[in-house]
């Protein structure tokens, strides 16, 4: 099953929003996620989470299924995929995760890291590019002169091995606040980027105009 969370940060562009609904079988709303589904036009099956800002003095009424989740140990968006894991949820599209308040978006990643194992793949959208988790061994259609970056999330990754980017990477260690990889660029229609240990992000830009989504041929093994 595929589907779309989204959460109250950064709106995506409309049309991106749109294009996704489309594309999945079930849409949840993280909360005050909803508030930006419904500004455009779009209306999520679920709403989920402890809803302050989505109160019940607010909303208007709606075809939806609202979950009411008062539980302050978890955030909006660990209640929706803990929500989207219960009902079978494979491949996930994570909108409005970034952007508004920079803690928020470092928990959200933090989540997505927790989450990581409980889906065959979790992806974050924004305006600017794509951004999941890699498994030890990736190999991804990205598209010749596309930027990317890799981000060590947490602790050191090492044994990073690279194929097809413009600066390599051969058996080397990232890790935040001592050597990053930000910046780099396929040379060629597919790369191949493998670790050994740790947690690493992988960002890729978006192609084209942001309005779109362009994800990636993605070969996981």
């Amino acid at each position: 099953m595929n589907i779309l969370i989204l959460c109250h940060g950064e709106p995506p562009p409309e049309s991106l929003l749109i294009s996704e609904r489309q594309r999945c079988d079930l849409f949840i709303a993280a909360d005050g996620g909803a508030w930006i589904a419904l500004d455009h036009g779009v209306t999520p099956d679920v709403v989920i989470g402890d809803l302050d800002s989505f109160r019940a003095d607010r909303r208007p009424d709606g075809p939806w299924t609202i979950l009411h989740d008062p539980d302050q140990e978890t955030n909006d968006l660990e209640k929706a995929l803990a929500h989207a894991h219960s009902v079978g949820g494979q491949t996930i599209v994570l909108l409005g995760g970034t952007g508004k308040h920079l803690d928020h978006t470092l928990k959200n990643l933090s989540v997505c890291l927790q989450f990581r194992n409980r889906f065959e793949h979790l992806r974050i959208l924004e305006s600017g590019g794509e951004l999941f988790f890699l498994p030890e061994t990736w190999q991804g259609r990205v598209g010749t002169g596309r930027s990317l970056s890799l981000v060590p999330f947490g602790g050191p990754v090492t044994g990073i091995r690279t194929d097809g980017l413009r600066y390599p990477l051969h058996n080397e260690t990232l890790q935040v606040g001592v050597r990053d990889g930000s910046s780099n660029e396929a040379l060629q229609e597919t790369v191949t980027i493998e670790h050994d240990t740790g947690d690493l992000f992988l960002y890729l830009a978006r192609r084209t105009k942001p309005e779109t989504s362009q994800p990636s041929d993605i070969e996981r093994s």
